[in-house]
């Protein structure tokens, strides 16, 4: 099977086989690859005068040239995306928003007579004071209400977050002598 010129194709081999070479980025001499040079030019690199680069996909997903819907241009030969395995968001990487907080007032009872008849406060009241004794098995009176302060503080942690995508490794091949396909 005849493959043509820059044709790239995923190789589970340790080598590049004969006519293939890895898509690693490598500079090559435009005298000894003419053909592949009409085809590929300095997109990838190279000083265009004496030699151009393969296209170097170590590491990289290919993605089509072009503007997709709703999606950035990306050029033949643009490298770009985050070159990291991992993220920490910050404060800073949040938009501003806010908590809602819901809530209700209670009314609680107690006993404002002495002597109070209890140490225990199941099924009791809190009452006034006096010596070891909190709490009165009946109440007469409703505590006055206290405003409350909420502070909701920040969350999360601070901790990376994997962002690569299921993956497994394999070598890019270009062919580097074939067919030239036709414009």
């Amino acid at each position: 099977m005849e493959s043509y010129l820059a044709e790239i194709r995923l190789f589970a081999g340790t080598f590049a086989p004969e006519n293939w070479a890895f898509c690693d980025g490598r500079v090559i001499a435009i005298s000894d690859n003419e053909k592949l040079y009409s085809l590929l030019g300095t997109t990838y690199g190279g000083d265009g005068r004496t030699n151009f680069a393969l296209p170097d996909l170590r590491s990289r997903v290919p993605v089509g040239a072009g503007k997709g819907q709703g999606l950035s241009y990306v050029r033949e030969g643009q490298r770009y995306g985050w070159f990291k395995s991992s993220v920490t968001l910050t404060l800073g990487n949040l938009p501003p928003h806010t908590h809602k907080v819901s809530g209700s007032t209670v009314a609680l009872l107690c006993n404002n007579a002495s002597p109070e008849d209890s140490d225990n406060p199941q099924g009791n009241f809190l009452s006034r004071t006096s010596p070891n004794k909190y709490y009165k098995s009946t109440a007469n009176a409703q505590m006055g209400t206290s405003p409350v302060k909420i502070n909701i503080e920040p969350a999360g942690g601070s901790k990376p977050v994997d962002i690569n995508q299921p993956s497994l490794g394999m070598n890019y091949i270009i062919c580097i002598q074939g067919l030239s396909p036709s414009r």
